[in-house]
């Protein structure tokens, strides 16, 4: 029944379990061309989207304490330039998963058998790997420009 799969794919965000109820519906569904898919993508991308504030804020913070750290006559640019280079990097990747979940969750069954869904589902795949991508390597910028900072401190 659906309605009884929909309350308990709602009270648990557990993949095993999400899989597991979703096997219990209809085929008529085409819960691992479609559900499945759409449960994957629009979870990994609202856990892209909800990385923003945590790396996004911090940056003005991040830019004032560069601003004393020069003052007191250190040398911040390489730090400054690998975090210009992450915020790049995380701006990337946040517009590149921007509106994926809307658009894999209008694909219906119908829509997939006969229409763009499998498309769409695809191009989604796609856009959460690049996304990702770009999250590794400005996640990694940005521990660089953590040390650098440090560097640049420990040099003074």
């Amino acid at each position: 029944d659906l309605r009884s799969a929909e309350s308990r794919l709602n009270a648990t965000d557990n993949p095993t379990l999400i899989r597991e109820i979703c096997s219990t519906v209809s085929t008529d569904l085409l819960v691992d061309e479609v559900v499945v898919p759409q449960i994957s993508i629009t979870v990994a991308a609202d856990h892209i989207s909800a990385t923003e504030l945590r790396v996004i804020d911090p940056t003005t913070g991040y830019l004032r304490s560069v601003a004393k750290a020069e003052a007191m006559g250190a040398d911040m640019s390489e730090a400054v330039r690998l975090h210009d280079l992450a915020v790049d990097e995380f701006m990337t990747a946040f517009d590149t998963i921007a509106g994926v979940s809307d658009s894999v969750l209008s694909v219906t069954a119908a829509g997939y058998t006969a229409g763009p869904g499998a498309d769409m589902i695809t191009s989604a795949r796609e856009s959460l790997a690049d996304s990702l991508n770009h999250m590794h390597t400005a996640w990694g910028y940005y521990e660089a420009a953590n040390q650098a900072f440090a560097d640049a401190l420990a040099a003074i």
